[in-house]
């Protein structure tokens, strides 16, 4: 854990330590909005298969998490994505929620990376990326979703401002 103090109250304070300042707070205030854990999220996605009215808080979950994919970072910090087969026969981007779930389903030599799930979204924009492959439950995000997911994400985040 990570302690900051920000002592704002000085107008002696340089505009650079308050801008410090402010990012900070904003930032303490999307960590206290994220409270939930990674078993929340599993729950809250096996829900949506029953309950419809779940998907909205699953998907504003969902973009804020650290997610694992199969892939590398090359020298020049671009990521590399391993590119699997989806049942129905399209090319996809695997990402899971679990690690435990690349290392017991397909092993603990694969390389993988850690992303925040929006930025995965808006980086692999036009490609299908699929949810737990390996697992029972799995969900298969088309370029068209992802778009949508984003478009309302940005809307909702220019709403807030």
């Amino acid at each position: 854990m990570v302690i900051i103090w920000c002592f704002t109250t000085n107008t002696n304070i340089s505009k650079k330590k308050k801008k410090f300042c402010e990012i900070i707070h904003t930032e303490i205030e999307i960590l206290k909005r994220v409270t939930y854990t990674m078993q929340d999220l599993e729950s809250l996605f096996q829900q949506t298969q029953n309950d419809y009215n779940v998907i909205p808080d699953f998907i504003d979950q969902l973009l804020e998490t650290e997610i694992y994919c199969l892939g590398i970072k090359n020298d020049e910090n671009k990521i590399q994505f391993r590119i699997f087969e989806t049942p129905e026969g399209d090319q996809a981007i695997p990402f899971f929620l679990k690690l435990d779930t690349i290392l017991q389903d397909i092993g603990e030599n694969i390389e993988y990376i850690t992303i925040n799930t929006r930025k995965l979204f808006e980086i692999t924009q036009g490609a299908t990326l699929i949810l737990n492959l390996t697992s029972e439950l799995s969900k298969v995000f088309q370029p068209e979703e992802i778009k949508t997911i984003l478009d309302i994400d940005q809307n909702s985040i220019e709403c807030e401002s």
